[in-house]
């Protein structure tokens, strides 16, 4: 199309998006309305609500993590203040979840293992050591609380979890124990090697050999 007919044809759209404006202006503002409202709500929310919540919850979570090293486990759980109340008022913030695992460790240590399972089961974190060592202790109270099978399916899980020094060698030999004690001779063995293989230097590894000997067929 040229000349005439292009103008025409371009008039005719400009007037129907017009006509289109005219028509549809109160639903289009009110759109309009809503993404500026949505947008202010996130801005608020990222930019504002969740540091203050943070800083709020990490304030709350200091008095609690102290009186679990002082191994006050019942203070630190159900106290004023404690990692329970932390959980249902700082839902959402990193330091609400963690409480999820600090639950879970008092639980644990009060005997109280199938709350400790509970929270534990609930605790999630990108960190290696720390995700690590936290199926480790589900472990634990899996075993405790007589989940054979869910126990050893954990520590298996854990020994796997993480390749870093600062839990691997721990859980690989944890790991290697609880198959060892439930007559898996086989399975124990391969994590004892892992450990003997993969962190040779770490005092976990210093009597490896011995493991190894009595659980290679």
């Amino acid at each position: 199309i040229t000349g005439k007919g292009a103008q025409a044809a371009e008039g005719s759209s400009v007037q129907g998006l017009q006509m289109f404006l005219e028509k549809n202006k109160n639903a289009l503002l009110i759109g309009l309305v809503a993404i500026l409202v949505i947008g202010a709500g996130l801005f608020y929310y990222n930019a504002i609500h969740m540091p203050k919540a943070e800083l709020e919850a990490n304030n709350a979570m200091f008095d609690a993590q102290y009186k679990f090293e002082q191994d006050s486990f019942e203070v630190a759980l159900n106290g004023n203040g404690g990692f329970l109340e932390i959980i249902d008022n700082h839902s959402g913030t990193k330091a609400g979840k963690l409480a999820s695992y600090y639950a879970g460790l008092c639980n644990f240590n009060l005997g109280n293992y199938a709350e400790a399972i509970d929270h534990l089961k609930s605790f999630s974190t990108s960190d290696e050591v720390l995700n690590s060592l936290s199926i480790g202790v589900l472990a634990d109270a899996q075993m405790e609380n007589g989940n054979v099978d869910a126990a050893l399916s954990a520590y298996k899980k854990a020994a796997n979890a993480s390749t870093n020094e600062a839990s691997a060698p721990f859980l690989l030999k944890k790991a290697g124990l609880a198959f060892e004690m439930n007559d898996d001779a086989k399975q124990a063995n391969i994590f004892y090697t892992r450990l003997k293989n993969e962190f040779p230097n770490t005092s976990f590894a210093q009597d490896i050999d011995k493991y190894i000997g009595r659980t290679t067929k």
